[in-house]
């Protein structure tokens, strides 16, 4: 099959890209199932048969609209090098749904099937919210600068997609090491491999071999960016549209997290993909569900031999950040790596907490004092590093006044928990509404900084 006269949509790249595609979903959906049925005590059926089904078919539409996209871009400027952007499961809300929304839900009720109906209900509405805001996406991409955007995500990059993938590499060395050995040499080196077999799928036989011998709105607008800078011009309305569509229809199909387009697009061209594997991980993670496959792979796969795929896309992204940048725009793709470490802390306590019967109000004292400080600097990372690395290249630019309304924009932004919200769950709220003093505290001092940067503005000129 062909995108058009001599344009080819399947590459031998495409197989690479489709089993790190799918093993990235497949271990996301591992991590899913095993804290809801582990930690919080689901019925597997319910997690198995309906919870993991219904939140495939986002994948599964998402995967299927990616694909068209590409295609339509292969013909439409001509070029048969065009990559279709990666879709799947997103990572943070996964954590934030099973430990903000579906683990307090059964908690507080005792039932399983109330809990999912709240998950659900909770991720129509993210997809319903993130609809509304598709059509700014292009707007917001001209105006947030190159390094805040993809610092952005390379703090996702490098700390939730690498650093976590590597926990598990270490937890289970025999197989994990094993696996990120073949996939760096495959993927990193460019050594082929005995058979022409693709480097992720070679790297998951490798690592799966030895167990069995013994006996996986704004994400959306940087991961255009960061498509765009790669080389392929798709449009954020697009983009984030059939990511908010495929959210509802997950939502509404019994699914409770939602789908989002993936930060692993340069890791995926760099592969040699084209807009054949998007397809293919669409139809196994779709069908697959379906029919009972996924449930199947999700006993099968160690997690060390998927997780290696996950930190090569991590550090492929995390270099893009900082090449795509200006240099001297470095120092703002650092800073915003610092509120996703926040959310990295959280997601690990979290599961530790959970593992022994423990929440975050069980702690006392200055354990209490850190977990509301990481709290505040987690929540809402993602726009935090926007906003956190616009000001600081508005300032490595010398604008200041610039500067001081990028701050301006995240005081008004704290003040209704958009960032730094001091409840667990990271919801937002009236300014009149909260008990804490904390986001009015972070406003006030956000106001008298961007108020500083404006004064200082004025006196250069």
């Amino acid at each position: 099959m062909r995108a058009g006269p001599g344009l080819r949509w399947w590459a031998p790249g495409d197989w690479n890209a489709f089993f790190g595609l799918a093993l990235d979903n497949l271990s996301l959906f591992v991590i899913l199932s095993g804290l809801l049925i582990g930690v919080f005590g689901f019925p597997s059926d319910l997690v198995l048969r309906v919870m993991v089904p219904g939140t495939a078919v986002g994948v599964l539409l998402g995967d299927l609209a990616y694909t068209w996209l590409a295609v339509r871009l292969m013909r439409r400027t001509g070029r048969s090098d065009v990559t279709a952007m990666p879709f799947g499961i997103d990572t943070p809300s996964l954590f934030g749904m099973v430990f903000g929304v579906l683990g307090p839900a059964i908690l507080l009720t005792h039932d399983p099937i109330l809990a999912w109906k709240i998950g659900m209900g909770v991720t129509v509405a993210m997809g319903v919210i993130k609809l509304g805001l598709a059509f700014a996406g292009d707007w917001v991409r001209r105006l947030v600068p190159r390094a805040a955007l993809l610092g952005s995500i390379a703090g996702v990059a490098v700390l939730l997609i690498a650093f976590l993938p590597a926990l598990r590499i270490f937890a289970d060395p025999l197989v994990g090491v094993v696996s990120l050995t073949v996939l760096l040499v495959a993927l990193v080196g460019g050594r082929r491999l005995p058979g022409g077999v693709p480097g992720a799928l070679g790297a998951v036989l490798a690592g799966t071999a030895v167990p069995f011998a013994l006996a996986t709105v704004v994400g959306g607008i940087d991961n255009t960016e960061s498509a765009i800078v790669a080389g392929d011009e798709y449009r954020t309305r697009d983009i984030l549209l059939t990511e908010a569509l495929a959210t509802i229809a997950a939502g509404c199909c019994g699914g409770v997290v939602q789908n989002t387009p993936y930060i692993g697009h340069p890791a995926y061209k760099a592969m040699g993909a084209r807009a054949g594997y998007t397809l293919a991980t669409g139809l196994l993670i779709g069908v697959g569900a379906a029919i009972g496959v996924v449930a199947l792979l999700v006993h099968l796969l160690p997690d060390a031999a998927v997780a290696p795929i996950l930190v090569f896309v991590g550090l492929q992204i995390t270099a893009q950040a900082f090449l795509a940048s200006p240099a001297r725009h470095a120092p703002a793709v650092a800073l915003a790596f610092l509120p996703a470490v926040a959310a990295l802390v959280l997601i690990q306590g979290n599961m530790l907490l959970g593992s022994v019967g423990k929440s975050a109000a069980d702690l006392a004292g200055e354990g209490r004092a850190m977990w509301s400080t990481l709290l505040v600097l987690g929540n809402g990372f993602i726009l935090t590093a926007l906003l956190w690395g616009s000001a600081l290249v508005a300032i490595i630019e010398r604008r200041l006044p610039v500067a001081g309304a990028v701050l301006a924009i995240a005081a008004v932004a704290t003040l209704f928990g958009l960032i730094h919200s001091p409840l667990p769950d990271g919801a937002v709220f009236w300014p009149w509404a909260i008990a804490s003093s904390a986001p009015h505290t972070l406003a006030a001092a956000y106001g008298v900084a961007g108020a500083l940067l404006v004064l200082l503005g004025r006196g250069d000129r």
